[in-house]
């Protein structure tokens, strides 16, 4: 008799909880579908494909609540039919009734677990991938009508657009290659952070190439411009750049940006290797610009001595076939900024060059010289430092020698933008360096007296502590709401039970408030666990506490039951 009962009660709850789940995911990945949809971002084919793929991505949320929903109708029609009064009358304990439920229950919590460690991020990955290709369709139409292509502080406007078909030929060249898109008519724009439009330029046509590069798991885009016009709205230049290429530039993807949509080998190797997480590749980048800007400063403040060998700068944009040769015989910090300052008849000098002479163009000599290093973020600098020099800051004028002319005094000069001629560490390509080496590097006493070295290493360290308290954060989700699955079967079996003389919708009311009271605890510790200035303990003690009321909400339902 007992098997008879334990296969009815186990063909009843898959069968309802079949039904529930599928029914569940179908409608959250509808719902999820409909902004895209009404935004015009989805076709009604990618809409379908949308809804199909991502639907599986919803099972570790549709899962506890459609078993709780399942083992509730179906205890719920046990009692009503007293097949529970005549379990009860022939000797069989509540454990033993519930021991199908318990059983289901452990297999759906290790099957969830499983899922949700690698199966599932499969399936984000593969819904990235599918509407990704059918975007590109958009983007060319969008582009045709006008509308501006956004990336990476740029803002690209085309006065036609058209998709080129990638061949073996591109793909013999560059494996990578995704698409080709030719722009036509195009106007370019740069904004600062503040979104204020810095600059502005104009092309012939443009191409975008889009690659995907699965070594260092990062899809790109390449802008090249033709016949290109560049417009400087604080200098008023405006510069025939004839054919540019911007370096790449990282395409920001959810799926893969995020570590909830991550497998657990993925999350162990982002773990391992935590500069393929675009925010922490992005920090690194900022603390190397920050120790290179600050090496520039040291070898500046090392070779200002008497007779000190000068350094050599290279000009930018239009100066970009000059070299300049900076020398001074001492220098200070006054106010916090570095200044190069004169002892005796030895001068702050600058000596301009044409690249290919031996000879000056023009000499300036000053008392003072006032400099500020930066990183500037600008296509032809690559990221490079760059000096700014203004001599005569002091008052007292400076003095102009040119080639075969007399001295000509003058109240103050400034340098072009310059960048240094010797190697770098933001010459090297940023992913070829450690983040580990970086962060050694940046703690040498040489960088310690730099506050922009010092908040680069704070948050690039700040962001390493919170990737890591994101990683084991989602780990914990997955397996607390693993187990959660199996809690609420035997909740929802134990409720119909107890509350047999109750409504079935009172008997609901509290299985799902249960239900939902566990998913936002533990949804709140695990957003508590990415905040670095909460412990991580404390936030995986919240994340676990749904599961701890689940199952005090079950003892005491249990002991009630054994009473009667």
């Amino acid at each position: 008799m007992a098997w008879t009962f334990y296969k009815y009660i186990l063909k009843e709850l898959l069968k309802l909880l079949t039904a529930s789940v599928v029914t569940l995911m179908l409608v959250i990945s509808f719902a999820a579908a409909i902004k895209p949809l009404s935004d015009g971002q989805l076709s009604p084919i990618l809409f379908a494909k949308f809804v199909v793929l991502t639907a599986p991505t919803m099972l570790g949320f549709a899962l506890p609540f459609a078993g709780a929903f399942a083992s509730t109708l179906v205890f719920i029609r046990l009692v009503q039919d007293n097949e529970i009064t005549a379990c009860s009358a022939s000797g069989m304990s509540y454990r033993a009734i519930l021991m199908p439920v318990i059983v289901l229950g452990v297999a759906l919590t290790m099957g969830l677990f499983s899922l949700s460690n690698f199966v599932i991020p499969a399936f984000f990955q593969q819904a990235e991938k599918t509407v990704q290709k059918d975007l590109i369709t958009g983007l060319v139409s969008s582009l045709s009508e006008g509308k501006p292509y956004v990336q990476s502080g740029f803002a690209l406007y085309a006065n036609s657009a058209e998709q080129f078909p990638v061949t073996d030929e591109h793909l013999n060249t560059d494996p990578t290659l995704t698409n080709i898109i030719r722009l036509e008519g195009v106007a370019v724009s740069q904004f600062n952070r503040d979104g204020v439009m810095k600059n502005d330029g104009s092309a012939r046509e443009a191409w975008l190439f889009m690659r995907d590069d699965p070594k260092h798991n990062a899809s790109t885009v390449q802008i090249v411009l033709e016949d290109a016009y560049y417009n400087d709205p604080d200098t008023g230049r405006i510069e025939m750049k004839g054919r540019v290429e911007w370096p790449p530039m990282k395409q920001p993807n959810p799926f893969r940006d995020k570590p909830k949509f991550l497998s657990w080998p993925e999350l162990y190797q982002l773990e391992r290797e935590p500069e393929r997480f675009q925010d922490i590749a992005q920090r690194k980048e900022n603390l190397i610009k920050a120790l290179a800007a600050e090496d520039l400063v040291q070898r500046i403040r090392e070779a200002a001595v008497p007779d000190g060998k000068p350094l050599v700068f290279k000009g930018v944009g239009y100066d970009d076939k000059k070299i300049f040769e900076i020398s001074a015989p001492s220098s200070r910090v006054f106010d916090g900024k570095l200044m190069l300052v004169s002892m005796g008849d030895e001068k702050v000098t600058v000596v301009e060059k044409i690249v290919g002479q031996n000879y000056a163009n023009e000499t300036v000599k000053a008392d003072t010289a006032e400099v500020s290093v930066r990183v500037n973020n600008e296509k032809n600098m690559a990221g490079q430092p760059y000096l700014k020099l203004e001599l005569g800051a002091d008052g007292k004028g400076v003095l102009l020698i040119p080639d075969g002319d007399s001295p000509t005094p003058k109240k103050s000069y400034e340098l072009p933008t310059v960048v240094w001629s010797g190697q770098s560490m933001v010459n090297k390509a940023t992913n070829e360096i450690d983040v580990r080496d970086v962060m050694q590097q940046a703690e040498s006493a040489r960088y310690q007296s730099s506050g922009s070295v010092i908040g680069a290493y704070s948050r690039l360290s700040e962001g390493l502590q919170k990737l890591s308290h994101r990683i084991r954060g989602h780990l914990h989700e997955r397996a607390a709401a693993a187990i959660a699955c199996s809690l609420l079967l035997l909740l929802g079996a134990m409720l119909s039970m107890l509350f047999k003389h109750q409504m079935p919708l009172v008997v609901y009311f509290w299985s799902f408030l249960l239900a939902i009271l566990s998913i936002i605890i533990m949804n709140s510790g695990q957003n508590m666990a990415g905040r670095v200035e909460v412990p991580l303990a404390m936030s995986l003690s919240l994340l676990w506490t749904g599961n701890l009321v689940l199952m005090a909400v079950i003892g005491v339902s249990y002991c009630k039951l054994a009473k009667n």
